[in-house]
């Protein structure tokens, strides 16, 4: 599955993950993410459905926000 890191900037990281329900238990236990080095928080998370894939968003903003 795809998952598409929105950055506060407005960059997107694209990133295949294997085990999604890995990847969301994660996301629970921690309040910040870090991406090359900068801290974020998650806003907000959305389901995309395409016609042949479904991928998540997750939005993120700046950890001092």
């Amino acid at each position: 599955m795809n998952v598409f890191w929105m950055l506060p900037d407005t960059t997107v990281h694209k990133q295949e993950v294997a085990d999604i329900e890995q990847l969301m238990f994660l996301m629970r236990m921690v309040t910040t993410t870090s991406i090359k080095g900068r801290a974020y928080r998650i806003s907000d998370t959305e389901l995309l459905v395409d016609s042949d894939r479904i991928s998540i968003v997750v939005t993120l903003v700046n950890a001092e926000a």
